[in-house]
């Protein structure tokens, strides 16, 4: 893929997205999988440690939200509002056709000019 902005805009939400994943597939109950891949025009960062809770999915970007133990709800809020400034977006994946794993965390990101080699 070939995204054109600043690598200083891109670079911090992979790193957050995967150390998130890090984290969290720590607690899964099989093999610890994270998978990052291209779904038509969406970039997708996936693990198979816990589902995010249905009741948690709209404060997941707001500020100072965590369930991680220790953690401070800073890292996704500025992945957001970083990729947003350039008119990307980033979400939870609810949807099937989203996911890479189905009994996991999904997170997507849909990069505006993206072009898929």
């Amino acid at each position: 893929m070939n995204v054109t902005d600043v690598k200083s805009r891109i670079i911090p939400v992979f790193i957050n997205l995967l150390n998130n994943a890090l984290y969290w597939v720590a607690l899964a109950e099989k093999d610890r999988v994270i998978k990052v891949d291209i779904i038509n025009d969406l970039v997708v960062v996936a693990n198979n440690g816990p589902v995010i809770d249905q009741d948690d999915i709209d404060s997941l970007f707001q500020l100072f939200y965590s369930r991680r133990p220790n953690g401070n709800g800073v890292g996704l809020y500025l992945s957001k509002q970083n990729l947003a400034v350039a008119r990307h977006k980033i979400w939870y994946a609810e949807k099937l056709e989203e996911k890479l794993i189905q009994d996991g965390a999904n997170f997507v990101i849909q990069f505006r000019g993206m072009e898929v080699r």
